[in-house]
């Protein structure tokens, strides 16, 4: 069996799978990606070419991923979780859980975590 393309299956449905999900759920608010790296611009794609749903911003806690134009402190969005769809596909931090909290976001059709 090839691992690399089996690893490379499991990764695209993954994807496919958060692209639904978010379908399903954004209700027409913003989506924001929680943390810019190859995965997140993946589900960025995916979204777009299934679904035609474009992806508002990325927030990150790197500063140095930080350029306040396309991806902004995770700041950002305190105070504003009724405008957007959060998805956060990384391994689901309390600290993450938590500040999503601190900003207001508590309902679970605000906030989609993957892991």
């Amino acid at each position: 069996m090839n691992t690399d393309k089996t690893e490379q299956n499991r990764a695209e449905d993954w994807i496919v799978h958060i692209a639904d999900t978010v379908n399903r759920y954004y209700a027409g608010r913003q989506v924001v990606l929680w943390g810019k790296y190859k995965a997140s611009d993946d589900i960025k794609d995916k979204l777009k070419e299934k679904y035609g749903i474009d992806i508002a911003f990325y927030v990150d806690g790197d500063s140095k991923k930080i350029d306040n134009r396309q991806v902004f402190p995770t700041d950002y969005l305190y105070g504003k979780a009724s405008e957007y769809y959060v998805v956060i596909p990384l391994a689901p931090y309390q600290s993450i859980k938590e500040k999503m909290i601190r900003g207001g976001v508590q309902k679970q059709n605000r906030l989609l975590l993957f892991h």
